[in-house]
Formats: structure tokens, C-alpha cells, sequence
């Protein structure tokens, strides 16, 4: 049996009431096994408000949470706010409302399919696997840190402007 984490909703009492507001911390263990590791919950909130829609119960709800995530450019861990929203319809029969369902989704959508530290994020150096966000320049020759001169350099596309398309 799953232990009570304050996510389950009498219907009835919604029914009666016409409505019902939650705003709720929730414990981030709650999301333990959801999101692939490094990446984890650090923080969490709930708004759920219930009404009535005809002969159905609605579900309008947010979850905001804290994930602690590695940057994909640098690898640096980093913790960033996230916000997702979801409506769900539960049928008029229904005796109990059981809320973490949905709230798992919304965890799970939130999460960035490439996660930055910041949107100015440099990544590392090819060369030395430098953190340029940290170095600036790292030193290495490559001809990355300051991109293509045209006057000192002559450009490496110029071959494909001689040849044309090709037929």
C-alpha cells in the first residue's frame, strides 16, 4: 500500500462544495524514481483547483519545481525553475481522486530535453576540454575561440563558391 501523501480527493466533498482549491508543498521524493539520474527534484509546488463541468469533475492544475540538472554544453550542475500545467476530466461516478498521477506526468514534461546553465552558456573547449564559461579563452589554437577573420583567414567554404551546385 502506498503511503498517504495528501494527494487523494474525496469526490463528494468536491460535489458538495461546488469546488475545491489545493496549494501544497510536495516532497520531492515523490519524483525519486521518475527523472534519470543526475537530474532530481530539489523543490516542488502544487495548485490543483477542482470543479464541476456538467456530469464530470475538472481538474485544472500546476505543478512549479526546483530540478537540479547537469548543463548539456558544460556539464556543470546547475538548479533551475520549471513550470507545467495540465487539465484533467474524471467521471462522475468516481469516488476518490488520486492526484499523482498527473502530477508525475507534468514532472516529467518539464524536463528540458537539453538543459543549460544559462542561455549564454559557452560549453567546453574542443581542444583541452576547458570550461570556457570559467576561462574565457582557454589558450588552445584551434580557430574556434574567435570564429573565421576574413582578413586573416582565407574561408573554408571558398572551393564549394568555385564549383557551384553540382548537377
Amino acid at each position: 500500500m502506498k503511503p498517504d501523501l495528501g494527494l487523494v480527493f474525496s469526490a463528494a466533498g468536491i460535489r458538495e462544495k461546488g469546488w475545491l482549491r489545493v496549494k501544497k508543498a510536495l516532497d520531492p521524493e515523490i519524483f525519486a524514481d521518475l527523472l534519470e539520474s543526475p537530474a532530481k527534484v530539489a523543490k516542488a509546488d502544487a495548485d490543483l483547483v477542482f470543479s464541476i463541468g456538467g456530469d464530470a469533475l475538472v481538474l485544472a492544475g500546476a505543478l512549479k519545481a526546483e530540478l537540479r540538472l547537469d548543463c548539456a554544453r558544460c556539464g556543470e550542475p546547475f538548479t533551475g525553475k520549471f513550470s507545467e500545467t495540465f487539465d484533467e476530466l474524471y467521471e462522475d461516478a468516481v469516488e476518490s481522486i488520486d492526484v499523482c498521477g498527473p502530477l508525475l506526468e507534468s514532472a516529467a514534461l518539464m524536463m528540458p530535453l537539453k538543459p543549460l546553465c544559462s542561455p549564454g552558456c559557452k560549453g567546453l573547449c574542443r581542444s583541452c576540454g576547458g570550461n570556457l564559461n570559467l576561462t574565457g579563452a582557454c589558450g588552445c589554437v584551434t580557430g574556434h575561440e574567435t570564429g573565421f577573420d576574413a582578413g586573416k583567414k582565407e574561408s573554408p567554404f571558398k572551393v564549394l563558391k568555385k564549383k557551384g551546385p553540382q548537377q
